[in-house]
This record gives C-alpha cells, sequence and structure tokens, in this order.
C-alpha cells in the first residue's frame, strides 16, 4: 500500500517544487483545479500544499528529510507534533479520480441554457437564461422576476 506525505510549498510555488523533487528521483502529486468561470488558468485543489510518495527505495533507507526540506519551493512537511503527515494511497487515489471527473465537466455555461441561482440572496432559488459572460468571474442572466424580464449581473459561482 502506498504512504503518501503532505508537503507545504511556498506560495504560488507548487510547480516549481514538484519539477525540483522530481528531478531527484521523487513522484509528487498537486491536484488541479479549473475554477469555475475561468477558462484558462489551471490553479491548485490545495494551494501551498502537495503529495509526496514514498517510494520502495525509501521505505527501506528512510526518506531524505533534509533533501526534501532544502528543495526550492519546498517549506517543509506538514507535522502533527513531531511525526510528519501521512496520508494512505486509497485517498490520494480518491482524489485523483475526483480530479478527472471535475476535469471531464463543462467549461462554463451556453448561451441560452437554463440556470438556477443559488448563494445570491434574495435572488437565490430563481432560475434564469444565461445570456453572457462579463469578465472571469461574473455573467449576465436573464431572468423573469414579478411578471418582468430582467438581466442581473450575478457571479458566475452563484450559478448550477
Amino acid at each position: 500500500m502506498d504512504l503518501w506525505y503532505v508537503v507545504r510549498t511556498k506560495a504560488r510555488q507548487e510547480s516549481r517544487a514538484a519539477d525540483n523533487l522530481e528531478r531527484q528521483g521523487f513522484c509528487t502529486y498537486s491536484p488541479m483545479l479549473r475554477p469555475f468561470g475561468r477558462r484558462k488558468r489551471i490553479e491548485p485543489l490545495f494551494p501551498g500544499y502537495m503529495f509526496l510518495l514514498e517510494s520502495p527505495a525509501h521505505k527501506d533507507a528512510g526518506l531524505p528529510w533534509q533533501s526534501v526540506r532544502s528543495t526550492r519551493g519546498v517549506l517543509g512537511f506538514v507535522r502533527f507534533g513531531p511525526e510528519p503527515c501521512k496520508l494512505d494511497g486509497e485517498l490520494v487515489e480518491a482524489i485523483r479520480t475526483r480530479e478527472k471527473l471535475m476535469e471531464q465537466q463543462p467549461i462554463g455555461f451556453k448561451k441560452g441554457q437554463i440556470v438556477s441561482l443559488v448563494n445570491e440572496g434574495s435572488l437565490s432559488g430563481l432560475q434564469g437564461v444565461y445570456l453572457c459572460d462579463k469578465g472571469e468571474e461574473r455573467c449576465l442572466i436573464l431572468l423573469r422576476f414579478l411578471n418582468k424580464t430582467t438581466k442581473v449581473l450575478v457571479n458566475q459561482a452563484s450559478l448550477c
């Protein structure tokens, strides 16, 4: 069974840390997420953290702690007291599966698609028609409210 360690990285340096650790022969995993409403930019699911696999060679000789901690982009291991945080391989595989499912979901909404508002205060629960994007995080929808059709600018994260 695989054993993963949780490593803390410097701010926005997850990929740098992963590249440097992989050059040293480590296997790393940093789940990535395409934020809702943003089409181009992919961000880490856990900003500032990544997973480091304990390889069979390390099980016998021990993980080279100092080598990992002194790697560019790495701050150190996440610890609970003196012990580093360890994750079961099944949990990491569940995260990988979830990441793949999220990648398969379509990006954003299409013009004319029926959407529902959630977390939008007094408008929560209303349905509308998606019109267009307005920047990276906001969009324009058409709502029918009190027998009147109105265009409303909302946060894309509040739509489903």
